[in-house]
C-alpha cells in the first residue's frame, strides 16, 4: 500500500470574515461611543477623559466585557473544532476510509488536541484584547498632538477616524493570519499523532506568494526540523499548507 498524501483544508473566506466581523464589533462599539461622548468636548482633558470612558469596558475588564469575551471564546472554540473536523474528513477521503469507520478515532485521537485548542484560543483572545489597548493609546496621542498645534476639531475628528480605520485593517490581518495558523497547527497535530513527521510544502500558487515561500513549494519538510521561516502558517499571513505524508504501515497500525 502506497504512502498517503493528505492535504490540509484551507480556511474558508467566510470563516475569516466571521472572525473579522467579531473583532470589529469591539472597534465599532468604541467608535460609536467615542463620537457620542466627545460631541461637546472642548478641552484636551475633556477629550482624553471621555475617550477613556468610551474604551473603559474593553480596557478595565480583563475579559473584554462579559458579553464580548464570552462570544469570542465560543466563536474561537467553534472555529477550531470545525476546522479540526474538516481536516479529519480530508484525511479520511485521502485514505479512502469506509464511511462506517470512526474518523475521530482513526485520525483525530490526538492527545495534544485540547492543549493546542486552549493555546490557540488564549493567543487569539490576547490579540483581540490588544486592539482596543493599542487603539486607546494611539487616539490619546492624536488628541495630544492636535492640542499641541492648536485645537482643530475637524482635523482631530478626521485623525481619530483614521486610527479606527487602521484598527480595522489590523483586525482583518489578525483574522487572516490566525485562521491560517490554526490550519498549520491542526495539520501538525494530526500528523504527529499518527507518527508522520514529514510533509510536502504547498503554496497558494498565485502572484501573492512570497519568494521565500515559493522556493519551498513541493519540497519535503520535517515538522520537527522546519525551514528557517517555520512550518506552513507560522509566518505572518502565510497561506501555505502542509500536505502530510502518512506512512501506510503507520495508518494500518492506527
Amino acid at each position: 500500500m502506497a504512502d498517503l498524501a493528505v492535504k490540509g483544508v484551507a480556511p474558508r473566506n467566510s470563516d475569516k470574515k466571521n472572525y473579522n466581523a467579531g473583532i470589529n464589533i469591539i472597534v465599532d462599539k468604541i467608535e460609536q461611543d467615542a463620537k457620542s461622548n466627545t460631541t461637546d468636548a472642548n478641552t484636551q482633558t475633556e477629550w482624553q477623559l471621555r475617550i477613556t470612558d468610551s474604551f473603559a469596558p474593553f480596557l478595565l475588564n480583563p475579559t473584554l466585557g462579559a458579553n464580548v469575551s464570552g462570544q469570542h471564546y465560543d466563536d474561537l472554540e467553534s472555529f477550531f473544532n470545525t476546522t479540526y473536523a474538516k481536516n479529519i474528513r480530508a484525511a479520511g477521503r485521502a485514505a479512502k476510509v469506509p464511511v462506517t469507520v470512526d474518523l475521530e478515532m482513526l485520525f483525530g485521537n490526538a492527545p495534544g488536541k485540547e492543549f493546542v485548542k486552549q493555546q490557540f484560543i488564549n493567543n487569539n483572545v490576547s490579540l483581540i484584547k490588544s486592539i482596543p489597548e493599542r487603539l486607546h493609546s494611539q487616539v490619546q496621542n492624536v488628541i495630544s498632538d492636535n492640542f499641541a498645534k492648536g485645537f482643530d476639531r475637524e482635523q482631530l475628528t478626521n485623525d481619530i477616524e483614521q486610527r479606527f480605520s487602521v484598527a480595522r485593517s489590523r483586525a482583518k490581518l489578525i483574522a487572516n493570519d490566525q485562521s491560517n495558523k490554526a490550519i498549520g497547527q491542526l495539520a501538525q497535530l494530526r500528523s504527529l499523532s499518527l507518527g508522520a513527521n514529514t510533509y510536502r510544502w504547498q503554496t497558494a500558487e498565485d502572484d501573492r506568494v512570497r519568494p521565500t515561500h515559493e522556493a519551498l513549494n513541493d519540497t519535503i519538510q520535517n515538522w520537527n526540523a522546519p525551514p528557517a521561516i517555520g512550518n506552513p502558517g507560522e509566518p505572518i499571513n502565510c497561506r501555505c499548507i502542509a500536505v502530510t505524508i502518512i506512512d501506510s504501515d503507520l495508518l494500518a497500525a492506527a
